[in-house]
């Protein structure tokens, strides 16, 4: 039995939070696997629509295949927040070149802003 233990940071743009952080347990077994997470949130909805659809590659493998997709599935909330990230630096980008001024250092550009 492998236990796994592992945070999920996803982009967040409610309550003035730029990104929302849960843990999420996995307890793999030889033909089960167990998923617990904080929130409610359904952040496995893409591999569930993919386990009920017959004749997939994640239906055919085993339980070790599932495992990956969900953390697979995980991983990926990361690149959606590097995403953001990366959209609110090319902002302040933009702000020091067309106005560059000591007051650019005091703003603050929350993800996700344009």
């Amino acid at each position: 039995m492998i236990f796994i233990v592992m945070r999920m940071i996803a982009a967040h743009n409610n309550g003035g939070e730029m990104f929302k952080s849960e843990q999420i347990s996995f307890v793999l077994g030889s033909n089960f696997i167990l998923s617990f997470q904080e929130s409610d949130e359904p952040i496995f909805e893409p591999v569930l629509k993919r386990l009920e659809t017959t004749g997939t590659r994640l239906r055919r493998l085993g339980v070790d295949y599932l495992a990956y997709a969900l953390l697979d599935n995980v991983v990926d909330h990361y690149f959606s927040a590097l995403d953001q990230i990366g959209e609110s630096i090319e902002s302040i980008e933009e702000l020091v070149i067309t106005n560059p001024s000591p007051s650019i250092f005091r703003t603050s550009i929350p993800c996700g802003a344009t």
